[in-house]
């Protein structure tokens, strides 16, 4: 499995919890609901999924245009970057890779780095089940 600058179950919560002024900018755009039909959990909840198979997870190291001159998203960038290391160690074979000249859309900025995580997992997976 491939994971382009992932969402993460816990992101809303870790965001929120950075400060009040996160808390209500998220909640502005995103109700409870919301959140939780989209599989982000509330605040002290987590998820422990193993994933046992090759998995790559690449991660954004430019901020966003839009995001650049507010100070409070250096924060959040910060929680991202934890929480995308902690996808990548759902696997074992996990491995946590960045895309250091791309924002969000690393598969239109770095198409390249894509193609190699996804030759790689394949390379993996076909070695880890005796070449089946």
């Amino acid at each position: 499995m491939v994971l382009l600058d992932s969402a993460h179950e816990e992101q809303f919560s870790r965001v929120s919890a950075l400060s009040p002024e996160w808390a209500r900018r998220i909640a502005k755009k995103f109700s409870a609901d919301d959140q939780r039909a989209n599989g982000f959990l509330p605040p002290n909840q987590q998820l422990n999924w193993r994933f046992d198979k090759p998995l790559i997870v690449i991660e954004h190291r430019q901020m966003p245009s839009t995001a650049a001159p507010d100070p409070m998203a250096k924060q959040s960038e910060a929680v991202f970057h934890v929480l995308q290391k902690d996808l990548a160690s759902r696997s074992k074979y996990g491995q946590l890779r960045e895309a250091n000249q791309s924002r969000h859309y690393i598969q239109r900025d770095q198409p390249e780095l894509v193609v190699q995580a996804i030759k790689d997992v394949m390379r993996d997976a076909q070695a880890n089940q005796g070449g089946r």
